[in-house]
């Protein structure tokens, strides 16, 4: 038998408020559970970076466009992060044990999350560098 508290959306008879229920504490348990094997939570410098960016294309009136593109790139991070957060979390529920095929796939979804981080971090370098280099004079 399922235990209500911990009964995911994919479990759920409920409506629309229990699915947003589920889905909010699934970004809680993603955003604050280090619950890889090392105890490492990679929020812990996603979030901060992306504040500074907000806060940085705030300070030096990037313009909305290019606000919302940035947005959309922190989003794009989150998002793998998530979902490779939630791979790993499958992959030690089904097994403990070694298994190349899991592997390949945890390594696949540690590969979405450096693309689109690098890819973030070329778009903010595109956003800042004309706003950086007019600021300074060159």
């Amino acid at each position: 038998m399922v235990d209500p508290k911990t009964e995911s959306s994919f479990f759920s008879s409920q409506g629309w408020l229990a699915k947003f229920r589920f889905a909010i504490r699934g970004l809680i348990l993603g955003v604050k559970d280090p619950s890889g094997p090392d105890g490492q939570n990679s929020f812990l410098v996603h979030i901060p970076c992306s504040i500074a960016v907000i806060v940085g294309g705030i300070w030096i009136q990037v313009g909305w466009v290019s606000m919302a593109i940035l947005v959309i790139c922190i989003g794009m991070v989150f998002v793998a992060e998530l979902v490779n957060s939630s791979l790993e979390e499958l992959s030690r529920a089904v097994t403990k044990e070694q298994n190349a095929k899991i592997g390949a796939a945890l390594d696949i979804a540690a590969g979405s999350v450096l693309l689109a981080s690098l890819t973030a971090v070329v778009v903010g370098v595109l956003v800042f560098a004309p706003h950086i280099i007019a600021l300074v004079g060159w």
